[in-house]
């Protein structure tokens, strides 16, 4: 994996880019999730952030799977350009 971090040419605008090598796809098509944090991937990752990448067969799969992540305060939100079934 690859990280990298920096700014737009906006304001208040921050850029985080994960580049996921052939391995890593491996391993998300395994359903093995990944989960970066600042901890194990270095300053690249900001403070207090614990990313988690995963893939699913659909939406609703993938926000079923992620639950037990969740807290009462925890919102998910999904691509508008993809509909809200598991059509999509």
């Amino acid at each position: 994996m690859i990280i990298a971090r920096g700014t737009l040419d906006k304001p208040n605008s921050e850029l985080l880019i994960l580049g996921l090598s052939k391995k890593n796809m491996e391993r998300l098509q395994a359903g093995q999730p990944i989960r970066v944090s600042r901890p194990t991937h270095g300053e690249g990752i900001p403070e207090g952030w614990e990313i988690v990448i995963f893939t699913g067969e659909t939406e609703d799969a993938m926000h079923k799977a992620m639950e037990p992540l969740f807290d009462s305060d925890t919102k998910t939100f999904r691509d508008s350009r993809l509909g809200s079934s598991d059509d999509t």
